[in-house]
């Protein structure tokens, strides 16, 4: 971690991974918009930074699958800070563990969305203007899961694997652009 004032959004910020890479990013002096899906988290989350300068950080709780309230934190975050450089697209839940046999897809389908497409409408709308300035980096939180073929998480796995190709994909379609698509596992 380096600068001192660059602006970072990250989803899924209220509780374990993210939570620990929000707090670090605010103690690295970053301007932060984290969004989360609990208003009992992140009013926690809101108190446990109360010492922190508001105007360093813009938070948010709503549902991720709705892809116009997306939109509109991507949107509202830019308003507030005039650019993302940094999107940490953490937001994932894994919600039916069962052998594929089993598949739930109700299940299988909230995790391809929250797990796939969530990610996938983030990185399309920071990256326009991550194009124009020629600069920005975006990080994946994938899971192991993606690297092994584990048995009774096959929805989860597969909506993981799913991002990680498209991860992929998009690294070498921006690379010419001078962002960079980082996965984590």
């Amino acid at each position: 971690m380096s600068s001192k004032y660059q602006t970072v959004l990250i989803t899924g910020a209220t509780s374990g991974i993210g939570k620990a890479i929000l707090l670090q990013l605010l103690a690295h002096e970053f301007n932060v918009c984290f969004c989360g899906r609990t208003p009992e988290k992140m009013n926690d989350l809101l108190e446990s930074i109360s010492t922190i300068p508001s105007d360093r950080y813009f938070a948010r709780t709503f549902d991720l699958l709705s892809e116009k309230d997306c939109i509109q934190f991507v949107q509202d975050s830019i308003q507030k800070f005039g650019q993302i450089d940094i999107l940490i697209n953490n937001a994932g839940a894994n919600t039916h563990r069962g052998k594929v046999e089993d598949l739930n897809s109700d299940a299988f389908l909230y995790m391809l969305k929250l797990n796939t497409v969530v990610p996938a409408i983030f990185m399309r709308e920071v990256v326009k203007p991550m194009q124009v300035r020629q600069k920005g980096l975006i990080i994946n939180i994938l899971s192991t899961a993606c690297l092994y073929s584990n048995e009774f998480i096959g929805e989860y796995s597969a909506s993981k694997a799913a991002l990680d190709s498209l991860t992929k994909i998009f690294r070498k379609e921006v690379r010419k652009d001078h962002i960079r698509v980082c996965s984590v596992y």
